[in-house]
C-alpha cells in the first residue's frame, strides 16, 4: 500500500515558482523559505568554478528536501546532532520505494557513509516540483481540494486514454467526485444561512434559516423548513443520494427531523463536507493505488457496483481495499481511509485482528488489541471522536474544537486508550 503523506510537512517546497525550470533553489538565511540563486543550472560555467561555500549551499538545500519528505512521510531513520542532519540506508530505500528511483535520483545526494548530503549538486525547481508532485500524487493524504484536484485531474487524464466502456462508466463517477469537490469549496461554506425574513414587520417570523440554493446559476435564499428540502437539492446537484436525516446525527437510531439538529448552520454543512470528502478521496487514491498495483478492471467493477447512498458507496470501496488490496500478513489490513471517525477506524482495526486471528473472537478486553491497533494508528491523520453513555448504548460524537469545528489531527496513544475499550463495548451492547 501507498505510504500516507501530510502534505502540510512540504512547506516550502510546495509548488516552487522562480519562473524557470532550471533556477536553482537554495534555503534563506533563516532556513525557512527557498530563494533563488542567480546561477541556472546547466550553466558551463557555474560548474566550472563552483566554490566549496556554493556546493555547501547546494547540499543544505538537499538535505532540508529530504528531511521535509521524511517528515511528511513520518519515516524513521533520519537524526539530527551539531546542527548536522544524517539520512540511514533504509530511510533512503525506503524514500526511493515510495517515489521510485528514477524521481528521487538518489544518486544525485550522494549520501556519505555518515549519513550526510555530499553531491554538492544544485537542487532546480524542475527538480524539486518532480519529486513533491510525484509525493503527492501517489500517496494518500488528509483532504484539500489543491491537493485532490491535482489527483483528480491524472484521474481523469488516464481514463480519457482509456478506449473501453468500462472507464466511461467510471470517468462519470468521477465527473460526480469533481461536482462534490467544487460543491464542498464553493457551496458548503454558506449552505446554510440566516434567514434574511425570520423577523418580517407584520409579525410573522417564519423559520430562522434558510437554504442557499442556486438557480439557473443565481444563489438564492429558501426557507429551511426541513430536512429533505436540503438532502433532495445537494442530491439533485451532484448527481448521487445521501442520507442527511439517517446519519447528520450519530447514534440516533432513526432519521433525524429538522428539529432535532441543534446547529444547523454548522452540523448540515459538516455532514455533506464528510460524506463528499470521504467518497472523493477514497475514490481517487484507490483508483491511483489499483493502476499501480494492475488491479483497475477489479476497481471498475467495484465503483459501479450497485449502492444507493453516497455513504454506502463509500464503504463499499472501503470493504474493497479491505480484500483486494490487503497489506503484508504480519499484521492487519488497512481497512479505513482518511475522513472516517476514530471510533469507526479502531473498529476496523479489530475487525481485521479478529480475521486473522481467530483466538481474538471472543475477547472482551481492548488489551489483546491495543498494541496492533497503536502501531497501525498512531500519528495518522483522522477525526477525533470521544465516547458517551445513551439509554440505547455507547455512542460516539466528534471533539470539537473552540469553533465548534471537528477536531482533525494525528492520533496519539492516549487517543487510542481512551476509546479502545469503548469500541469494544459498544460492539457487545453495553
Amino acid at each position: 500500500m501507498s505510504m500516507q503523506i501530510d502534505t502540510a510537512k512540504l512547506g516550502m517546497f510546495r509548488n516552487v515558482q522562480f519562473g524557470n525550470d532550471n533556477a536553482i533553489a537554495n534555503l534563506s538565511g533563516s532556513k525557512t523559505s527557498l530563494v533563488h540563486n542567480n546561477e541556472v543550472s546547466g550553466n558551463f560555467f557555474g560548474k566550472m568554478f563552483r566554490a566549496k561555500a556554493t556546493e555547501a549551499q547546494n547540499n543544505a538545500a538537499r538535505t532540508e528536501l529530504l528531511k521535509t519528505l521524511g517528515q511528511a512521510f513520518g519515516l524513521s531513520g533520519m537524526t539530527e546532532s551539531d546542527g548536522t542532519t544524517r539520512f540511514s540506508e533504509g530511510f533512503i530505500k525506503k524514500l526511493e520505494d515510495i517515489l521510485g528511483r528514477d524521481v528521487l535520483k538518489t544518486g544525485d545526494f550522494k549520501i556519505k557513509p555518515d549519513g550526510t548530503v555530499s553531491s554538492g549538486r544544485p537542487l532546480t525547481q524542475r527538480r524539486i516540483n518532480a519529486i513533491v508532485n510525484k509525493a503527492v500524487l501517489f500517496s494518500p493524504g488528509t483532504y484539500n481540494f489543491a491537493d485532490y484536484k491535482m489527483k483528480l485531474d491524472y484521474v481523469k487524464s488516464r481514463l480519457s486514454a482509456m478506449p473501453n466502456e468500462n472507464a466511461k462508466s467510471v470517468a462519470d463517477k468521477f465527473e460526480k467526485v469533481e461536482k462534490m469537490m467544487n460543491f464542498v469549496k464553493d457551496e458548503v461554506p454558506r449552505l446554510i444561512d440566516d434567514n434574511p425574513e425570520y423577523e418580517l414587520s407584520d409579525g410573522k417570523r417564519g423559520e430562522p434559516f434558510a437554504l442557499r440554493k442556486f438557480e439557473n446559476g443565481i444563489p438564492r435564499k429558501k426557507e429551511l423548513v426541513s430536512l429533505t428540502m436540503v438532502n433532495e437539492y445537494v442530491s439533485e446537484r451532484i448527481g448521487m443520494p445521501f442520507h442527511l436525516a439517517e446519519n447528520i446525527i450519530d447514534g440516533k437510531a432513526y432519521g433525524a427531523r429538522l428539529s432535532d439538529v441543534e446547529d444547523p448552520k454548522t452540523q448540515i454543512p459538516a455532514y455533506f463536507e464528510r460524506v463528499m470528502t470521504s467518497y472523493a478521496t477514497t475514490a481517487i487514491d484507490l483508483f491511483i493505488e489499483c493502476e499501480k498495483r494492475g488491479k483497475l478492471e477489479e476497481f471498475f467493477t467495484a465503483i459501479t457496483s450497485f449502492a444507493i447512498c453516497t455513504e454506502a458507496k463509500t464503504a463499499a470501496l472501503i470493504d474493497f481495499k479491505l480484500t483486494a488490496l490487503p497489506m503484508d500478513s504480519d499484521g492487519p489490513v488497512a481497512t479505513h481511509n482518511n475522513d472516517q471517525p476514530l471510533h469507526e477506524c479502531i473498529g476496523r482495526e479489530m475487525t481485521a485482528m479478529v480475521e486473522k486471528d481467530q483466538n481474538l473472537t471472543d475477547s472482551d478486553d481492548f488489551k489483546d488489541f491495543a498494541a496492533q491497533i497503536k502501531k497501525n494508528l498512531v500519528g495518522t491523520i483522522r477525526p477525533i471522536t470521544e465516547p458517551y453513555q445513551t439509554p440505547n448504548g455507547i455512542k460516539f460524537r466528534p471533539v470539537l474544537d473552540g469553533e465548534g469545528k471537528p477536531v482533525v489531527r494525528a492520533i496519539t496513544e492516549e487517543d487510542i486508550d481512551r476509546l479502545g475499550q469503548a469500541c469494544i463495548d459498544a460492539s457487545n451492547g453495553l
